[in-house]
């Protein structure tokens, strides 16, 4: 799942055989407002991985996990065309993050030589990719911060997969977010916070980057409990829960045994939950 920027809309993903991981999947935005859903694509399976641009008005994907593949873009409305955006002769490539100017599209490439990588291109009729990471470790998601000048991703250059930010465009050091592993990073929507996921637990992390050099504390658990993590595991790292504009409230996709007892994957979304609390715990 993914809120939109103005916090109307979440992309979420379904699948037309829940009983096979494999099964072609389809892009679905929810009117949080209303409750509605519109499809948003309608053919191969391209649930990898869906991003809003900075207006909530489109969205990026990559339409499949094999190589090759593409990064499509598509009216979040499920009004308009779906246009090709990036194709790379031979290489699987997925976006993750839209910069917050709209220019910039951060993805990931599988390369032989040296596993994932992670690469910038502007938005436009001719783009060129250019490295961000390019290393024998492997870098995935990637996610620039609110005000664009810095990119939060997953390295395992330590022998497991840690969170660390480097300033965008650079050059400027690495800074390690994370000091037990960790995957699925996500910044809050004012900057002030760094989310991520090692296994079962959530961390946030306090930051400041009203400076040159960026600020980070020491990790705090926020829960731990059984929510799925990333398809793709320790291959793809991307965020598998979505965080609302005011950092409080969490998406998440709660297990439930699909794999094991073959039952369904829900997503639950709780509208006028606040209301409703009022209501059955009053306030003195």
């Amino acid at each position: 799942p993914r809120v939109s920027p103005d916090g109307e809309s979440v992309v979420v993903v379904i699948a037309e055989n829940t009983d096979n991981i494999g099964s072609p999947s389809d892009l679905w935005v929810l009117d949080l407002e209303r409750g509605s859903r519109s499809r948003i694509t309608f053919e191969g399976n391209n649930r990898f991985f869906p991003v809003w641009s900075p207006d909530s008005t489109q969205l990026a994907f990559a339409d499949g996990p094999v190589r090759p593949n593409r990064i499509l873009v598509a009216a979040a409305d499920g009004s308009g065309r779906v246009d090709v955006i990036l194709e790379r002769e031979g290489q699987r490539v997925f976006p993750t993050s839209w910069s917050p100017d709209g220019q910039t599209m951060l993805f990931y490439e599988d390369f032989i030589e040296t596993a994932r990588d992670v690469y910038t291109f502007a938005i436009g009729d001719d783009p060129t990719p250019e490295p961000f990471l390019s290393t024998p470790f492997q870098e995935r998601a990637a996610y620039f911060s609110p005000d664009g000048r810095w990119i939060a991703y997953v390295s395992n250059e330590s022998g497991r997969d840690e969170i660390y930010v480097r300033p965008y465009p650079g050059p400027g050091r690495e800074i390690t977010v994370s000091t037990t592993g960790g995957q699925e990073p996500t910044w809050s929507a004012d900057g002030r916070e760094l989310f991520y996921r090692n296994q079962d637990e959530m961390f946030a992390v306090a930051v400041d980057i009203s400076g040159e050099e960026i600020q980070v504390t020491q990790p705090e658990i926020l829960w731990s409990g059984p929510y799925d993590l990333d398809i793709a595991g320790a291959s793809g790292g991307v965020p598998n829960y979505t965080v609302s504009s005011d950092g409080q409230r969490f998406l998440m996709i709660k297990q439930s045994g699909i794999y094991e007892e073959g039952r369904r994957a829900e997503i639950s979304v709780v509208l006028d939950w606040f209301e409703e609390l009022t209501e059955r715990v009053p306030v003195p």
